[in-house]
């Protein structure tokens, strides 16, 4: 392996959760060498990340709250290990550094529900607002093999939904989104592996995902219509208008689309 030059800059960001709220403004701000820790949780870290493979110790409060470590803009998953107070991260043999290296830990305890609660009082004193909550086509329509997934994102749908009918008579607006297939790479990205005769299968169906900027311009043109719900790519139009006609026939549709990847 090549040996690569020490990097000096570690940033720890707190990533954001499917919820998206308008009107932030950018604002470049000059970083110290060190560790600039949005959640307040990291005290110290033991060494600087000098190449892939290194084992980097992290120390702090309820870091036994950290279910999941993104590296840089490629979300390379981290493997790691934590105790409340103690976190040991390893540097992905495939990861490529830069002269920053960007740590995304994901703590649990900080959902959607909490962050709505915390930006809603300011919302509404704001002349108008706008939340827009990101479910799934799996929110509304069952899909083998992702029942906790779809779970969660059956309470992003009823959490929002009811959002809207508290707020139906302020200056806050809300919408629900149902992406369908995007073209995200996010089964690469996840360390999924998928059969070949399963991607042969999904090339066979003819099933074609929506380029990620065009479901970006939907979503915000369902922001500015201020629309209730969102359904984005012909796939979760066409399933939840089938899922509405007959849910069963729906879930054994979606059941055998689905059974080559759970082989």
């Amino acid at each position: 392996m090549k040996k690569t030059k020490i990097f000096r800059t570690l940033i720890l960001l707190l990533a954001a959760l499917p919820i998206l709220f308008v009107g932030c403004e950018e604002q470049d701000t000059y970083m110290e060498p060190g560790v600039v820790d949005m959640n307040d949780r990291i005290t110290s870290i033991d060494k600087d990340i000098a190449q892939p493979g290194d084992i980097v110790t992290l120390t702090g409060t309820n870091l036994d709250k950290v279910y999941m470590i993104m590296l840089n803009t490629e979300n390379v998953p981290v493997s790691f290990e934590a105790t409340a107070t103690e976190l040991k991260m390893v540097v992905p043999g495939t990861s490529p550094l830069g002269d920053v290296i960007t740590i995304n830990i994901f703590f649990s305890g900080k959902g959607l529900a909490q962050r709505v609660k915390s930006f809603l009082p300011h919302f509404l004193k704001r002349p108008e607002a706008h939340i827009l909550n990101v479910a799934s086509m799996g929110g509304f329509l069952p899909v083998p093999g992702q029942s906790i997934y779809g779970a969660a994102k059956s309470a992003v749908k009823l959490f929002t939904e009811a959002l809207y009918a508290e707020l139906m008579n302020t200056n806050v607006h809300v919408t629900i989104v149902f992406p369908g297939a995007i073209a995200t790479n996010i089964t690469a990205n996840s360390g999924i592996d998928i059969p070949k005769s399963a991607e042969g299968d999904q090339k066979k169906s003819g099933m074609k995902t929506l380029p990620a900027s065009e479901a970006a311009k939907q979503i915000l043109d369902a922001m500015e219509k201020n629309k209730f719900r969102a359904l984005i790519g012909s796939d979760a139009k066409f399933m939840d208008f089938i899922y509405r006609l007959s849910p069963k026939f729906a879930t054994g549709f979606i059941a055998k689309k689905m059974a080559g990847l759970l082989k």
